[in-house]
């Protein structure tokens, strides 16, 4: 019989790389530059999770560092692609009623 964990562990790594290949599809066919960097941090998340699944399995915590690293370039990546997206529409404007005569 084989061991539960390595079931599991299995199960996790065929989800993860289903989501690796959708998400490199978006990067791919995505209509715009949002979405190809929203896919691409999805990649980044996909090997967090998948060396967070790696460091559970051996038992050892060789690939911390790397894991630590890799989020807080995800999360610079998040917002400096938050930041510099062009807005469709001005985030504040006057209500007629409110503007000086």
């Amino acid at each position: 019989m084989s061991d539960p964990r390595m079931i599991i562990f299995a199960v996790c790594a065929v989800m993860l790389t289903i989501s690796a290949i959708l998400a490199l599809y978006r990067i791919v066919r995505g209509p715009s530059v949002l979405n190809r960097a929203l896919a691409s941090d999805l990649i980044v998340s996909i090997l967090i999770c998948a060396l967070g699944i790696l460091i559970v399995s051996r038992r050892d915590e060789w690939s911390l560092p790397i894991v630590v690293s890799l989020s807080l370039l995800a999360f610079v990546s998040s917002v400096a692609v938050a930041r510099f997206m062009p807005r469709s529409r001005p985030v504040y404007s006057e209500p007629h009623d409110m503007q000086e005569e």
